[in-house]
């Protein structure tokens, strides 16, 4: 198993496994490497974290396998962790997830930037020029972890919900208070017209 090591392009820090907006460096894919992993983590997009409220590192696991001269398909699979607000009780829980993707990377003399493709609901197809080095997969990622929430999580799914009513009645009518006996004075006319 190998790891890829992308590049930074705004200033040097410490290699990683992982980029800012998960360029994927085009060179090091078509090395004979079997296997790509990368790991994102908070530090190195905040902002992609903070919109798809993950928590912990987001991995990428893929399969790469050789299509033509130049381009690839990446298989494999994302696994992380969402803060998700349960619909049920407004508890804030974290929901591990795991969805399988497929992507395409293929060079086209005939286009001047990157292309995504995303017709076809099981693959991801990007288009990039001849000349071009790495491949932005960052939108990929994006709609990968927004398509895979559920649309009412759900904290305890298997337990079934009961609604507790509180033993504290403050909420209820006072039948003291003036404001319901005018009510019920009405009421009754209403009831029995003259």
């Amino acid at each position: 198993m190998g790891y890829i090591r992308l590049k930074l392009l705004d200033a040097y820090t410490p290699p990683k496994y992982i980029w800012l907006t998960l360029k994927l460096d085009m060179e090091q894919i078509g090395s004979d490497l079997n296997e790509l992993n990368v790991v994102l983590d908070r530090s190195q997009d905040p902002s992609l974290f903070d919109e798809l409220r993950l928590e912990g590192p987001l991995q990428a696991d893929f399969s790469v396998f050789e299509i033509s001269d130049g381009s690839y398909r990446l298989e494999g699979s994302l696994k992380g962790a969402q803060l998700m607000t349960c619909v049920r009780t407004l508890d804030t829980f974290i929901r591990p997830f795991e969805v399988e993707a497929t992507i395409e990377v293929v060079k086209d003399s005939s286009i001047r930037e990157q292309v995504l493709e995303d017709e076809d609901e099981d693959l991801f197809r990007f288009l990039i020029p001849a000349l071009q080095e790495n491949v932005d997969i960052s939108e990929c990622v994006r709609q990968l972890v927004l398509l895979q929430e559920p649309i009412s999580p759900v904290k305890e799914p298997s337990q079934d919900f009961s609604w507790k009513e509180t033993e504290d009645k403050s909420d209820a009518p006072d039948a003291t208070d003036p404001r319901w006996e005018k009510l019920k004075e009405l009421k009754q006319k209403l009831e029995k017209p003259q």
